[in-house]
This record gives structure tokens, sequence and C-alpha cells, in this order.
């Protein structure tokens, strides 16, 4: 199926370069669990890999994403004097 909009034509399915899993449409449109939901609001707006611990870890030292996983700001400064 196509749509057309102002003479553009666009599919609305795109061939995969592999199979997909058996019933991966429906489970890419279920809500997400309260837990994913939490993982991905932080996530999105650090822009930190979200997978397992132990994935993310890697692909955020691949990808030079390690300020990723750090709170945003530097340290307090009463941190710095408290020393």
């Amino acid at each position: 199926m196509a749509r057309s909009c102002e003479g553009f034509v666009r599919k609305s399915h795109v061939d995969w370069p592999v199979d997909r899993l058996r019933g991966f449409d429906s489970w890419v449109n279920e809500p997400p669990a309260h837990s994913e939901l939490k993982t991905i609001r932080a996530c999105i707006p650090r822009r930190r890999p979200m997978a397992d611990l132990q994935w993310t870890t890697e692909a955020a030292e691949k990808l030079d994403l390690g300020w990723t996983f750090r709170p945003r700001g530097g340290a307090s400064r009463n941190a710095l004097h408290a020393g």
C-alpha cells in the first residue's frame, strides 16, 4: 500500500534485509511495561544506548558515550573543598 502526499509516494512497509521474528509487529506495537518506560525516559534525554547493562556498557565504550552514565553537571563545590 502506498500513500500520496503532494505528489510524493511513500511505501507503508519497507523490505527488511533479514527476516523479522515471528510476532514482531504485535511485540513492537505493545505499550512498554512501567519499568521499560522508566528506562526509556532516562535514556532518551541522555542519548544513552538502551539494552542490558553489559551491552550498554560495551556500546558506550565503543561509541565514546561514557558521559551518558555520569550525572549531569560537575562535582559540587562542597565536594571539591571537602577533601
